[in-house]
């Protein structure tokens, strides 16, 4: 079983392309009641959970060469 925080990510990408394919803006509010995350805190797990997916991106960026 995957832990909760790394289902919470996979949700979060899922989302994430859903919102970008239809090309929409959402809240943070609205991103954590789609990603079924309860306060307290919920905008706040929202936002680490983007600066991870970004880091991640960051990393595989770098290390992923063009050709």
């Amino acid at each position: 079983m995957m832990p909760k925080c790394k289902r919470q990510e996979a949700s979060l990408v899922t989302v994430a392309a859903d919102v970008a394919k239809r090309r929409i803006l959402i809240t943070y509010q609205e991103l954590a009641n789609a990603l079924q995350i309860l306060p307290p805190h919920s905008i706040y797990r929202v936002m680490e959970a983007l600066e991870r997916l970004m880091e991640e991106d960051a990393e595989f960026t770098v290390a992923t060469p063009l050709s």
